[in-house]
Formats: C-alpha cells, structure tokens, sequence
C-alpha cells in the first residue's frame, strides 16, 4: 500500500534558485507531518541549503551511459528501485535533466507523477535527442508546472494537453536579513546574486560600469555567486579598470543582509525562469534594474513603478539608469517601496497551497488569489576581489 507522502527527484541539492526552492518545499511539508524525500545523484555532502532532518535524503550515483551523455544523469533501472523503496503515492521531478527519466522509472507504477520546468526551455539549446525525448515522454506526466504563463501558451501547450499544465511562480523564501555583515563589505555598492554564468550577464553590467564608477567613485560592485565564470570576469574587470571596485566573495548562504545594504540591486541576465533573486531584492524594498529577458522580470516589474526594466544587452541604457538612480536617491526609494508588493504576489504560504494542491496534499485554501500577469500595475566570508 503506498503511503502519503512526496519523493522529489532533483540532480543536486547545490546552490541555485531551483535547487533553494525544492528544499524549502521539502522543509514546509515535513513541518506539517507529510513524509517527503529528496533523491539526488550528487552526494548530499554538498547540499548548499539547509534541509530538515526529517527529510530522507538518498543518493544514486551518476551511471556513464549513453543516456547519461545527453544530460540525464541518471539510471532508470535505480531510479525505479529508489521510487519503490520510498513508497509515496506522488513523485515530483524538478528540472528537465530529471523529467524524462523520472517519467520512464515511473511508467506503470500507478503513482502521481509532476514533472517541473524551472528555466524557460525556449532559452534553451537543447539537443536533438534531448527534444524527442521531451516531446514523447512530457504528456505521460499527470501534470507539468511552469513558472510563467507565456511558458505554458509559447512552449508546453505545443505538445502537452493544457489541463496538465499549472502555472506556479517561485515563492519570497524565508529571508535571513539579521546575518553579521562581513568586514570587507563597501558602504555603497550596487549588489547583483546569481551564479558566475553567462546566463547571468555579468559581463553585459561591467561593460556599463566604467562611466558609472567615474561619475559616483564611492560606488563598488558586489557580486554574490560562484560559477565557471570566475577567471573570465576577473580579467574582463582589470581590462575595464575596475580592479578594487568589484568584490566576487563566492557563494553565500544568506545573502539577504548584504543585499539589504545595497544602494541598488542589478540583474542583467539573458535569459531567467522566474529569478528568486530578483524576487528577494524586491521584498527587500531595494531599488532594482533589470534585462527584460525571458522570462520572469517583466511578470514582476512594472518599469518605472516598482523597478527599471531595459532591453536584454542595452548597455548605455543600463549605465543611464545606474547613475539616474544613484544621482536620484528619492526615487530610487520610492522604487524600493513599490518593490514590496513582491511579497504578496509571490506569498510562501499561497504559493505552496498551490503545490500543496496540485500533489493532492491538502485543499487549496486562497481560491482568489492569481498569479502575477506580465508588468503588474501596482539575497564573514574571506574577501575575494578584483
């Protein structure tokens, strides 16, 4: 008999929006009595967040096959032995890299499968093989969460019954604003958050800050994330003579104090699903400028009301608004405050009714609440700098 209760299926518990966002799922649910477990491939040795001692954390290791090399790390034949083992009626895929092979462990199994897209697949230069497997294997999932609803019309609706698919943004997750503040920190800096990718454009913000740090030269740059970027940044930073103005400290757990402090906070991604990090920093009432890149921003801000949004790549228009903001500390505030209303659009509390909901954990209890539309009118550690 198969109990109540959730296995979650991820690659990793390692730092990342998707990865923050699965734990503190797992952590609201094991808080209210639902059994819920985490398998991975990657040992749990490098979980970046902090996860509930009830939640059963099992570990498969990473087979070297051919499917294993078209990006599912993952054996099917494990996969099926570990489901069964757990005996929980749902079974949650996050991420595409765990879709498809949790949808082939589970076929006949008799259990309630939701498969999660947590990036806009459309940003994405996914394989043939990576396609058809998409294609032929997403509509045997009971249902298919997507984080925006331009997702769920432009992309999943092509090739999956529209019933199975469920718009459900990320949530405002418990944020930890009393952290001490590391000595290094800069009085006034602009804060960005986020992996040391290219997804993140980073390099698309150093090209704009040089007019920006000669005009304000008591600004600096804080840049919290770790990633393959690293050494391509730092050499791009001193060819834009911005050695001693940008601090790259890595990875930190609890960002939010530091990005509290912020004068502004920047995202120029290229591409996002629906940026946790831009969400805190807008709960945090900071000022914050944005690449309206697919997708996520521009369901959060309305530009000019409750942030700044630009073109993906527009530099000079990116260093206009930095010294506009900077120069305008008033409306830079006002910005902040209208920023705020993130915290509604975005509740914990409403946003796991909805999980809660769609796994048949509990009735949805905020039958008016929608979604955010698109422009809605209303986050001490050794120094690493450049």
């Amino acid at each position: 008999m198969q109990a109540k209760g959730v296995t979650c299926v991820i690659r990793s518990l390692m730092g990342g929006g998707a990865e923050r966002v699965l734990t503190t799922m797992a952590n609201f649910w094991v808080e209210r009595g639902v059994a819920v477990s985490i398998i991975t491939s990657v040992p749990s040795r490098l979980d970046a967040y902090p996860l509930d001692g009830r939640v059963r954390r099992i570990t498969l290791a990473c087979p070297h096959s051919l499917f294993s090399r078209n990006g599912y790390p993952w054996s099917i034949r494990r996969l099926r032995r570990a489901i069964i083992k757990q005996g929980h009626d749902v079974v949650i895929s996050f991420m595409d890299r765990s879709n498809v092979p949790i949808l082939l462990a589970t076929r006949g199994l008799g259990k309630r499968v939701i498969i999660a897209e947590r990036i806009d697949p459309r940003t994405q230069n996914y394989s043939l093989i990576r396609r058809f497997c998409m294609r032929l294997c997403y509509p045997w999932a009971d249902a298919l969460t997507v984080l925006t609803e331009n997702v769920k019309t432009q992309w999943a609706e092509r090739f999956m019954p529209a019933h199975k698919i469920h718009v459900i943004h990320n949530p405002v997750l418990p944020l930890a604003v009393d952290s001490p503040l590391p000595d290094w920190l800069p009085e006034k800096f602009i804060c960005c958050v986020g992996r040391l990718h290219r997804q993140k454009g980073f390099d698309l913000l150093f090209q704009a800050l040089p007019p920006v740090f000669a005009r304000h030269p008591d600004v600096k740059l804080v840049i919290l994330g770790e990633g393959p970027e690293r050494a391509a940044l730092t050499r791009q930073a001193e060819e834009l003579g911005l050695a001693g103005r940008v601090f790259m400290p890595g990875f930190i757990h609890n960002p939010h104090a530091i990005v509290r402090r912020a004068s502004l906070f920047v995202l120029p991604s290229r591409f996002e699903g629906f940026p946790n990090a831009l969400i805190e920093a807008m709960s945090l009432a900071r000022p914050v400028i944005s690449y309206d890149c697919p997708s996520g921003p521009a369901y959060l801000i309305q530009d000019g009301v409750n942030g700044i949004l630009l073109p993906v790549g527009e530099i000079a228009g990116l260093t206009s608004r930095l010294n506009f903001l900077l120069d305008n500390p008033e409306k830079a505030s006002a910005l902040g405050r209208e920023a705020l209303k993130v915290r509604d659009y975005c509740n914990i509390n409403r946003v796991m009714e909805k999980w809660s909901a769609l796994a048949g954990l509990t009735e949805a209890k905020s039958p008016g609440y929608t979604p955010p539309q698109a422009a809605p009118a209303v986050a001490g550690q050794a120094e690493k700098r450049i």
